[in-house]
This record gives C-alpha cells, structure tokens and sequence, in this order.
C-alpha cells in the first residue's frame, strides 16, 4: 500500500517542534539493530534517546535542515557537511548530560561512523524515521524525494549510513549505490555507507521548476502528400512558424547558363541556407 504524499507536502520544522521530532525519532529507532547495541534496556533507551536526539534536532534547526510532513508523521535530518564542518555546540557535555553511564557506548559509535565519513562537500542524511503505525506507506519515500530534488537543482551528493537491508533497499531504489558494509564494535550490527551523486535533469524538469527556463520543444514532423514540413512548437514566438507555409519560389530564376539565388523567404522572413534546409519539398 502507498501514500498519496506528495513532495510539496513537506515542511521544515520550526523550533517548537524539537520535543515532538525527538520523541517521533525515539520511537522509530527504538526498536532496531543499531537501536538496540547502546542500551540493552528499552525502557531505559526510550528515556535516553528523547535526550538524545533532541542534541541533534536543535543542531538541524540552526545549522541543517529538517523535513517534516504535513501529517507530522515523519521527519528526515539532513545536515551540509565537508571534512571541517563542526558538530553541535558543547558537544560531549551534552552528550554526557543525554546518555549518562551509555555515554561512552554513543562516543564509540561516533567514532566508527567518523572513520568512514565521506571528506567532501555532501549533504549528510543523519536520521530518517517514521512513526511504526505509517512505515511501508510512502512517507520516507516522500521525504527523501522532496530533499533530493533540491540536490539534483545544484548538483550536490548526498550520503548516509543505512542499518538494516530493508533501508538499504530503500535507499537503493532512490539511487544510492551501498559500499562493503561495516560493524559495529563488540560484534555489533552491520551498517551500509551508501552515496547518491546529483541526477543531470532533464529542460523538461527545469522548465517545470523554473517557469522561466526555455521550454522544452514539442515540435513534430507532419506529412501531406508528397510535402514534408516541420511544425514548430505552439508556445514558439521567437521565430516564425513552419506549419501551413509555403516557400516563395518565384525569388529564385535561371539568367541564360549561370543561377542567380536570391534569399528566400518564409511568411516575409528571410531565412538562411540551415533554416531553408529543415524544410524538405519534393516535385
């Protein structure tokens, strides 16, 4: 079953919205396989990762960008990043005040993902959740295409750390190619590095973005008879147009052995040989 979400059903989130997103990310990595490998308890977890992801959403207000579906059921935190980007503010203290005695489980699980983060200039997706109750119905597709329409407009990659081989597939069809996967410590769970490089779109897609990009053209070949013209696009007010045109042929003529060619013409326009030769009449 699929949503009906639309990518311009997307809004970024504002700050009253921090305990909401952390709560709705709490919920939706809870139960996983890198959810689970810091805190074996999930009570416990639940608590610790409100905390938690709320260092990340107050950092993605001020220096990312946080997507959140008009529904409220999904949220994707994608943070700008090159090799020297800094983290959030204060950093290990927050961390410290977050995760308490499991705060050295979450440095080592910053560390292993540090090892492998790409050096140049990306955008991160950090988290991608949806609550439980509308996972497989299109939600994080949705998010994901609304984001990647803005890095294919000005060309930037995207990368992220998939967890478990369902996201991967997902991410897979959204054209992401995953590396090797690697492990977390302690024979923790696999993690996939998967990259994205901006798609060349296509004038049709930037005319349909951008208003003011030339339109693509529509124009066909028709075929009456033994004349072949060219129909130019209907929207064309830059050039004249080669639909129901005749060629004014009574401008060239025969001087005893030698031809004299005068320019010819198309509804009083003079046209040069490239133009002439787009217009093919046979006797």
């Amino acid at each position: 079953m699929t949503s009906m979400l639309s990518e311009a059903e997307i809004d970024r989130a504002q700050p009253a919205d921090v305990e909401y997103v952390s709560r709705l990310l709490a919920d939706a990595f809870l139960i996983s396989p890198v959810g689970d490998w810091p805190i074996p308890d999930v009570a416990v977890r639940r608590r610790i990762y409100v905390k938690y992801f709320a260092i990340f959403v107050l950092h993605g207000l001020c220096h990312g960008i946080i997507g959140l579906n008009r529904q409220r059921t999904g949220v994707a935190i994608w943070y700008p990043r090159a090799a020297d980007t800094p983290g959030p503010a204060n950093y290990d203290a927050q961390l410290a005040a977050a995760c308490g005695p499991w705060t050295d489980r979450f440095q080592l699980l910053d560390a292993t993902f540090a090892e492998r983060h790409p050096t140049e200039f990306h955008h991160h997706l950090a988290f991608l959740g949806v609550s439980l109750a509308e996972q497989s119905k299109g939600v994080g597709s949705s998010l994901l295409k609304h984001h990647h329409a803005f890095l294919d407009r000005v060309g930037i990659p995207a990368y992220l750390e998939a967890s478990t081989i369902r996201s991967r597939n997902l991410y897979l069809r959204h054209g992401y190619h995953a590396a090797e996967p690697f492990h977390l410590p302690d024979d923790g769970p696999p993690l996939w590095p998967m990259r994205r490089n901006p798609r060349q779109r296509s004038r049709k897609d930037r005319y349909h973005d951008d208003p003011h990009q030339p339109r693509p053209a529509q124009g066909r070949t028709a075929t009456a008879g033994k004349r072949r013209r060219w129909i130019a696009p209907a929207d064309t007010t830059s050039r004249p147009s080669f639909a129901a045109t005749t060629v004014d042929r009574s401008r060239t003529r025969s001087t005893n052995q030698s031809r004299v060619h005068h320019v010819p013409r198309i509804n009083g326009h003079a046209i040069g040989p490239r133009r002439f030769q787009q217009i093919a009449i046979t006797n």
